[in-house]
């Protein structure tokens, strides 16, 4: 269960951080080396709060010093950090601006491009970078393809938003 569990990394809108330092929540207290971290904040978009405050700055309980947005870039340094083969965005661009946005849509393309990754989202934007849509209503799959097919002829596909 441990080995199947070390596959997947998620990236969500509800996250969890412990009241320690940004690194620890990073790391998740493994060993991970400072230039691994700093290329997972480059990547997330993180870089620039860490430089004004540091790795070590404590985020107070469930992030409580922190916005949205950076405790969801601290999520996705986490999920970059641990490469796990399999990541799972659920609503991860919710609380973050657009720059942000398209930042994580470009990893699609280069650091996630060989991983497996599941979104799950209601914004169109980051589904263009999609390789296969499934469209759920009610938990009953009511479309599935890519995005260029589905946004020409579908109602529902059109009104997600």
């Amino acid at each position: 269960m441990r080995e199947y569990r070390n596959m997947v990394s998620v990236v969500s809108q509800e996250i969890y951080l412990f009241n320690s330092s940004i690194r620890d929540n990073i790391c998740m207290y493994k060993n991970i080396d400072d230039k691994t971290i700093m290329e997972a904040c480059k990547d997330s978009g993180l870089a620039d709060f860490i430089s004004e405050v540091s790795l070590d700055y404590v985020v107070g309980q469930n992030g409580a010093m922190l916005s949205g947005g950076q405790k969801q870039k601290i999520a996705l340094a986490r999920a970059l950090v641990h490469n796990s083969p399999v990541i799972i965005f659920d609503e991860a661009t919710s609380n973050t601006d657009v720059y942000s946005e398209h930042q994580i849509n470009g990893l699609l393309h280069t650091k996630l491009k060989e991983k497996t990754v599941i979104i799950i989202t209601h914004k169109q934007e980051i589904l263009k970078e999609a390789d296969q849509i499934i469209m759920l209503k009610d938990g009953a799959v009511v479309g599935s393809g890519v995005y260029d097919d589905l946004s020409k002829d579908n109602l529902e596909f059109k009104n997600i938003e």
